[in-house]
């Protein structure tokens, strides 16, 4: 109990000597003493510090990073890493380089207890057995309410790709952004932010309405508490809680620097979430004061522009080309299609005039959908609006519920999209 006292009292330090001298007596009592001690340092140092912020950064590559510890793991126990392999996964990892493997020894135990809670949580498809602290109460309660407001917050996804910058002669590579939680502009993002407050505010005056008159009052203090505590999402002008993807997968989340640089892409947004949670605020204090609830005023609409083709800028009219090509003479194009008609579906431009697809809706919807896997197409974003906005089927506007739920097409069709698809 003294040993746990200590701990306790000193949390980030555990001396190393205190666990090996531990681990040479082998009475049952110190036995289970050093079993602690190497569990409290394999969360400490290795599930703290190396899964969880994984899982808090990057959570789409947690089981890619998983998989490569263990193997890295794997490979260091059986003196198969090179020296500077192993320099790196020891640095990394906070181990000597000089582990003797073959002898009991607590940093071999170490790895081994991290080794088999990495194995878990794989088997497990990356569910941690340890959950995140439960809400209290009143965040239950806000977040029933502003149920959409509570998903947003906890989903910002920042999905950035390579960028080639070209300066004279010189040439260096940079990382941009492609969507924010699935917006591609400040303005559909606070569109998003509005939408769901507003979303919010109507459940919360019907469920006003279900409370007595002597505990509205208690009810909405305790509301306007919690909308207070969603402007605290923002640290020092940047989202304290957002997540990545992107080509750099796991590896972005252990660099501390490229994330700082990655938030720069993002003011914009937070002014969006700031101004956001502003009018909630607002509208909570005016439900608070009696007065009437005053519909929310949203940017003007945004008019949908078209995809954003994902390859390098030294590719694209190649591939255009390849595309208009490809289609036409499989007959899914109409015959007024030209090149500067296509280009504009993948420009990222304001669609005048739609682009006719004579294919059949299942082969359109099976073309995006493999654009998409192919990674031409963002994925995040709300391809399916797109796609209304930029094809006609022989002229006629396409049904979203049917373009989205469209079987695939037989398989001669199917195999045709699918070359087509490969070329590029």
């Amino acid at each position: 109990m003294k040993l746990r006292n200590l701990i306790k009292e000193n949390p980030n330090y555990v001396e190393d000597a205190k666990i090996a001298s531990i681990g040479n007596r082998m009475d049952t009592a110190d036995s289970n003493k050093y079993d602690w001690l190497i569990e409290f340092r394999v969360q400490k140092l290795f599930i703290e510090p190396r899964l969880k912020v994984v899982i808090n950064i990057t959570p789409q590559e947690v089981l890619s990073f998983a998989k490569s510890e263990i193997q890295n793991i794997d490979r260091f126990l059986k003196n198969e890493l090179g020296k500077l392999e192993r320099s790196i996964f020891c640095n990394d990892l906070g181990v000597s380089e000089y582990i003797d493997i073959n002898k009991k020894n607590w940093q071999v135990d170490e790895l081994t207890q991290y080794k088999k809670y990495l194995e878990i949580f794989i088997a497990d498809e990356g569910i941690l057995e340890s959950k995140e602290a439960a809400q209290d109460e009143d965040e239950e309660m806000f977040a029933e309410i502003f149920n959409r407001l509570y998903r947003l917050k906890n989903n910002l996804v920042m999905h950035y790709r390579y960028a080639d910058r070209w300066y004279e002669e010189d040439r260096y590579r940079v990382y941009e952004l492609i969507s924010f939680t699935g917006c591609r502009n400040p303005k559909e993002f606070h569109n998003l932010t509005v939408n769901a407050v507003t979303n919010g505010i109507e459940n919360l005056n019907k469920q006003l309405i279900k409370i007595k008159s002597s505990e509205q009052r208690q009810f909405i203090s305790i509301i306007k508490r919690q909308a207070y505590d969603y402007r605290n999402e923002i640290d020092n002008g940047v989202f304290g809680n957002v997540k990545f993807t992107g080509k750099l997968g796991w590896k972005l989340a252990f660099d501390k620097e490229l994330q700082q640089r990655l938030q720069e892409e993002l003011k914009g947004f937070v002014s969006a979430w700031n101004e956001g949670i502003s009018e909630l605020i607002n509208r909570i204090l005016i439900i608070e004061n009696g007065l009437s609830v005053v519909k929310m005023k949203t940017v003007d609409d945004q008019p949908v522009l078209s995809f954003d083709y994902l390859t390098e800028k030294k590719n694209f009219e190649g591939e255009i080309e390849t595309l208009l090509s490809a289609l036409k003479k499989n007959k899914l194009l109409g015959t007024d299609v030209n090149k500067p008609k296509l280009r504009n579906v993948f420009s990222v431009k304001k669609i005048a005039d739609k682009v006719t697809w004579t294919g059949g809706i299942d082969t359109l919807s099976y073309f995006i959908k493999q654009l998409v896997k192919k990674g031409k197409i963002d994925k995040s974003v709300d391809y399916w609006k797109i796609t209304l906005t930029c094809f006609s089927s022989n002229g006629i506007d396409l049904d979203a519920i049917q373009l989205k739920q469209a079987k695939k097409p037989a398989k001669g069709k199917a195999d045709i999209i699918d070359r087509i698809v490969n070329k590029l």
